[in-house]
């Protein structure tokens, strides 16, 4: 988890959220929910902790970026609160917010503008990464709504609850069409008993 330990563990496990430097939104989602913001803050021990993950990540960050003022201790600690705020939105990680800082700092969010970096403008930016998150969130719901109603399910307006692990997905599927397979059997084998 990126609340402790080195920065070269974290960056290695940031990168299993990339392909080809490119954020993989579906594999962001996959994070459990315990392991999200809003869970990992709901203890006083727990907040102080994401607080000071996002801090130091946040500081990291504003030490990176050319800015004629950079905000104090006080800003980015406030920034940090901020963000964990707003996380319960859209079930935010520490991941999303380390990736869209690092995707920042590449340049993938627009330029700093007169040199600075002030908390509107630097919410507005993240929003243009959690807009992305919430797109690629859809589609993934629209094509387990697909599969579903493929499945033959009668009922295709309901959803299971939405997980994305392809294994466990590759899973039900199998067994939806094991199922499917010993239906017919069983019918056709009904079907015949009938007859004789």
């Amino acid at each position: 988890m990126l609340l402790s330990g080195n920065r070269i563990e974290h960056l290695a496990e940031l990168s299993s959220f990339r392909d080809r430097g490119e954020v993989v939104m579906r594999r962001t989602l996959q994070i459990p929910a315990d392991e999200r913001i809003p869970m990992l803050t709901q203890t006083k021990e727990g907040r102080v902790q994401v607080l000071t993950a996002l801090s130091a990540s946040l500081k990291s960050f504003y030490e990176n970026i050319s800015l004629k003022e950079k905000p104090d201790e006080y800003d980015i600690v406030l920034l940090a609160s901020q963000i964990i705020d707003e996380s319960h939105s859209d079930n935010l990680s520490v991941q999303d917010v380390l990736l869209f800082l690092g995707d920042f700092l590449r340049g993938k969010y627009g330029p700093t503008y007169y040199n600075k970096l002030d908390m509107p403008t630097f919410f507005n930016r993240f929003e243009n990464y959690r807009q992305k998150r919430h797109e690629e969130l859809l589609r993934a719901r629209e094509e387990q709504q697909a599969q579903y109603k493929a499945m033959g399910r009668e009922n295709a307006g309901y959803a299971p609850p939405f997980k994305l692990e392809d294994g466990t997905l590759d899973l039900m599927q199998t067994f939806y069409e094991e199922q499917a397979a010993h239906h017919i059997v069983t019918n056709d084998d009904a079907d015949g008993k009938d007859a004789g």
